[in-house]
């Protein structure tokens, strides 16, 4: 999982960056004297060994700050926990500048500094220099390291880049009039040479002193397929992983797992610091309905035993083809207001929505905007990839265009879906009734979910979330004709009435996301034993987010999360409008009454059905009631719903 930090990319503001050169950099070796061996004290995400490539840089206006960083990942950090960083290795291009700053911060958290300094303007250019500093590392965490230069000239200057692996992006920090943006030129540089696996980094390492430090072997998981496939079918159990040991590799072995089986893969080629590989052991999925654990441990390395090696978890789920039902899409899209391409992804919405109905969800998870919402924090951490527009389906495809999909190409988002909507899916989710409480401002949904396989320790959960339609706002528009000379006869179909229009615009904004509970499940769903023999009803409170505007135009979104993989089985949503209007389902209304006595709960009602659930949403008993019922419950609490033939009506009770 990624994390996001304040990156924006392809937002129309790169014009105040300086702009990348097209010509392919010139790659200069800097020699080494630590040889190919990587220092155990080095805090760096670059191999020692790493070639620099000098790429020229248009300059920036006079006046602006001009910085290059990098981040240094929570995975890495974590081996020097309690160490301090004494040296910063790196290089400072030479240009005009009256300062300079060499920053030590918490990625997470800007305010926490670990170090900072101005520099010297005796300090060497263009070469790599040994700047002293002292930063205590107190925790495990996202580290960013760089500095920045005070421009006082335009001349052109030079920017010292170096190929790495993907715990890096190369950053640079352009500050106009005290707005802050981090441009991630990653992208950009796939854009200029069309390499999908090359990341680039600035030059940084950080040498630190104290007893924590890397280890001789060690390889850590970046990536498993957690597998699903049809009964008997190849199971494409995959795993990838980074060496973050010091000795480079020549020969690794794994032994794989599934259930009573085994399997050892070899991979036979060398890996370097942080040098990454993958396997795939090859497993088919079992031949009866079930989900079970898949391992992959280290027992060899260069040919020698390795006793207690890194183990590598994933799972399987073989479904049986005639259960498997098609996946409802959700689409979390990326936007902004700001966002001047982002309309064509309000449009893919919908488009969307019109020509795959209830089967397709979507949700607008606004950024960096007046209806940007904390909860979707998460989502933006670990399925963006920091471009906008931009969009994740289901959690399984990552940094797809919401319009033009992962290809780029006509409405190729469409294809993005198709591929997912037919994936094997174990489980399907309803929402069954809700429950509106205009004075608590909550509601009380009752979902059923059904499973077509078996699974001894659940990995499943439900996430609720809140989104809000028909609200107005000025959206920025790259499409105008009037103000960015567009000629719609060069513009899709689709979105040639964006011309016509300026910029900003206004727009409604539609599915905007209000709340998401559970980013990655509530604790306490769907827990335990899963089996294919009937529905798992459970009822949960959903609050009503107080940035709604318009309650009456609200949507319920409820999803099955695989908390191992991160993707959503499946979903579905409810819009609200029916219920909101109106206030919270009386007992009278609902021909109903509810009380806790000792040793259970009575209920009065001329006919229906109650359901008694336990505070994390299991339904625990249902029996029909006729004017009169008790129900003997143990000592707890419980949430007890009545369905008449006038309503629905849910109640707290507690059993002393």
């Amino acid at each position: 999982m990624r994390k996001f930090y304040a990156i924006v990319t392809a937002l129309g503001l790169t014009a105040r960056a300086p702009q990348m050169a097209a010509p392919a950099p010139q790659r200069v070796t800097i020699p080494q004297d630590e040889g190919l061996r990587q220092p155990a004290k080095w805090l760096t995400n670059l191999p020692v060994d790493s070639a620099i490539l000098v790429q020229n840089l248009n300059p920036s206006n006079p006046g602006y700050d001009l910085g290059h960083s990098t981040v240094l990942s929570s995975e890495l950090v974590e081996y020097f926990v309690g160490n301090r960083i004494t040296t910063v290795k790196t290089i400072i291009p030479a240009c005009p500048v009256s300062s300079i700053l060499l920053y030590i911060i918490d990625a997470d958290n800007r305010e926490d500094t670990l170090y900072r300094a101005d520099l010297p303007d005796s300090i060497r250019r263009d070469t790599i220099v040994d700047i002293p500093c002292d930063a205590y590392i107190s925790k495990s965490m996202n580290i960013h390291v760089g500095f920045t230069m005070h421009c006082t000239d335009t001349l052109a200057r030079h920017a010292y880049i170096v190929p790495c692996n993907r715990l890096s992006a190369w950053l640079m920090w352009d500050e106009v009039n005290n707005s802050e943006y981090f441009y991630d030129y990653t992208n950009m540089r796939y854009m200029l040479y069309r390499d999908p696996n090359l990341c680039y980094g600035y030059y940084f390492h950080c040498i630190t002193e104290g007893d924590a430090g890397l280890r001789e072997h060690d390889f850590k998981l970046t990536g498993a397929t957690y597998a699903r496939a049809y009964l008997g079918e190849y199971g494409g159990f995959k795993v990838d992983f980074l060496n973050y040991g010091v000795a480079n590799l020549s020969q690794v072995k794994f032994r794989c797992t599934m259930g009573d089986e085994e399997n050892f893969v070899e991979i036979d080629r060398p890996i370097g610091y942080l040098g990454s590989a993958s396997f795939d052991a090859g497993f088919a999925a079992p031949e009866e309905p079930v989900r079970i654990p898949l391992t992959a441990q280290l027992v060899e390395v260069a040919h020698e035993p390795v006793v207690d090696g890194p183990k590598l978890y994933s799972s399987i789920t073989a479904i049986d083809r005639a259960k498997s039902v098609a996946r409802r899409i959700v689409m979390e899209e990326f936007t902004g207001t700001w966002c001047g391409w982002c309309p064509r992804g309000m449009r893919a919405m919908e488009l969307l929505s019109e020509k795959w109905g209830d089967d397709f969800i979507p949700v607008a998870v606004h950024y960096n905007d007046q209806f940007q919402c904390a909860d979707y924090g998460y989502v933006l951490d670990n399925f963006s990839t920091g471009g906008f527009p931009g969009c994740t389906v289901n959690r399984l495809v990552i940094g797809a265009d919401p319009y033009y999909g992962s290809n780029q190409r006509d409405f190729g988002i469409e294809r993005d879906l198709d591929d997912v909507r037919d994936r094997a899916t174990e489980a399907t989710v309803q929402i069954n009734a809700v429950d509106w409480d205009a004075e608590e401002q909550m509601f009380t949904v009752e979902t059923s979910t059904n499973f077509s396989i078996s699974c001894k320790d659940s990995p499943y959960a439900l996430s609720f979330a809140i989104t809000e339609d028909g609200q107005k706002a000025a959206q920025a528009n790259y499409y105008s004709s009037a103000k960015y000379g567009s000629d719609p006869a060069q513009i899709e179909a689709n979105l040639r009435d964006f011309c016509a229009m300026s910029s900003p615009a206004a727009m409604s904004m539609n599915h905007i996301g209000r709340a998401l509970y559970g980013p990655n499940g509530l604790e306490g769903t769907l827990s335990g034993e899963i089996k294919p023999d009937g529905p798992i009803v459970c009822v949960n409170e959903v609050p009503m987010p107080a940035s709604v505007v318009n309650p009456a135009e609200t949507n319920i979104i409820v999803m099955i999360i695989d908390k191992e993989s991160g993707e959503i089985i499946n979903a579905a949503a409810l819009a609200t409008k029916p219920l909101t209007g109106l206030t919270k389902t009386t007992a009278d209304a609902a021909a109903a009454d509810v009380q806790a006595e000792a040793g259970g709960v009575r209920i009065s009602a001329a006919q229906g059905m109650v359901s008694v659930y336990s505070p994390d949403g299991r339904r625990l008993r249902s029996a029909n009631v006729a004017d009169d019922a008790f129900l003997p419950l143990p000592t707890g609490c419980y949430v007890v719903s009545v369905k008449t033939p006038a309503g629905v009506s849910s109640h707290k009770v507690s059993i002393r």
